[in-house]
């Protein structure tokens, strides 16, 4: 239809402005979602109805993604396949076994001064096609060990040496590694009904598995660290998985209304499935670790917005002193662009 023949059926030859109908019916759903979800949180008054609440939380949002296919029970099959010896630091690079035939590669810190156990820590890598190789996250990874605890950095599917698409024939990747790796993949999933979140999610806790399975790790004493993918990997394996200790998210914490308002994108397995609708917000995130050790890591310049990120942090405060543990939730931020500052990595220390 010609732009001429338009004019002649439009009355008063008036065009309407359709594009944004989309975006406002969007906006206007979520924020009716996002006030219920609100409103849902303020009437929580006492322990017991917390409890109850953020067990249907955890639970839907496990449902909602197609359940973990973890099991603890599956032998790892590790094996040490390189050391590196620095003055402070012994470095293993190991392999074992997440599921049949999927292998979790990652790097493992040992500091030589150190109590025996000491704590552990899992270190999930961001968005990098190097993954654990990322200078910058094998800088955080030696400031964090130096203190004292063993680090094990593990590569994320689809990054380091885990390309998902990887064609010997050709030696090469048919598929880009690190985001197009994960949206291809996220398709896949969306169309047999579940989420890669949880092979994600089960990967780490096999990777906890690992880190349980060495003589050296006090097994009560494991937290996890990581910035944007992996501070939404650390997270969403804190909300699942209960044996974790302590959590330290870097540069992902914050509203999904103030995200969505931002205007941001996110890979496939960062993506909530249904999560508005059954009143999930990075609120109800942090409200499933709830007293433990939890330190919310954050950048002034971000894609993330600070507000969102200082407005979950006021907000759940109040659950932990439920248990008498509000000093267990705490805020840094550096001023700094996105990234896992130095600053940040020191202050895991704390």
């Amino acid at each position: 239809m010609s732009i001429k023949t338009l004019e002649e059926y439009t009355p008063t030859n008036y065009f309407y402005n359709i594009k944004d109908k989309l975006q406002s019916y969007v906006y206007k759903r979520a924020d009716r979602l996002f006030r219920e979800a609100e409103k849902a949180r303020e009437n929580i008054s006492i322990k017991e109805e917390f409890e109850s609440y953020i067990e249907e939380k955890r639970k839907k949002f496990i449902d909602s993604m197609g359940g973990i296919p973890y099991d603890g029970d599956r032998p790892l099959n590790a094996r040490t396949t390189g050391i590196t010896e620095e003055e402070n630091l012994i470095i293993e690079n190991v392999i074992y076994e997440a599921r049949e035939n999927v292998y979790v590669t990652a790097n493992l810190y040992i500091p030589k001064k150190r109590k025996t156990p000491c704590g552990a820590v899992l270190f999930q890598c961001g968005h990098s096609n190097d993954g654990k190789f990322y200078p910058q996250y094998q800088k955080a990874a030696k400031i964090i060990a130096n203190s004292g605890v063993i680090v094990l950095v593990q590569d994320p599917q689809g990054q380091g040496e885990r390309a998902n698409y990887y064609e010997p024939s050709i030696g090469a990747t048919m598929i880009e590694t690190t985001c197009p790796d994960h949206q291809h993949s996220g398709i896949q999933c969306y169309m047999i009904g579940d989420s890669p979140i949880r092979y994600f999610i089960a990967d780490a806790m096999r990777s906890i598995d690992y880190l349980m399975s060495r003589p050296e790790v006090d097994k009560e004493k494991i937290g996890l660290t990581g910035n944007f993918g992996g501070g939404t990997m650390t997270v969403n394996t804190a909300i699942c998985d209960k044996r974790i200790a302590a959590a330290a998210p870097g540069t992902f914490v914050m509203t999904r209304e103030a995200y969505m308002k931002a205007g941001g994108t996110q890979d496939a397995e960062q993506i909530w499935l249904s999560c508005a609708e059954y009143g999930f917000d990075h609120h109800e995130a942090l409200m499933c670790a709830a007293s433990k050790h939890y330190l919310i890591l954050a950048v002034d310049y971000d894609a993330f917005p600070i507000e969102g990120t200082e407005e979950v942090y006021n907000d759940v405060k109040r659950f932990w002193g439920m248990y008498g543990k509000g000093d267990n939730l705490r805020m840094f931020t550096d001023a700094s662009v996105h990234c896992y500052t130095e600053k940040l990595a020191r202050e895991t220390n704390y």
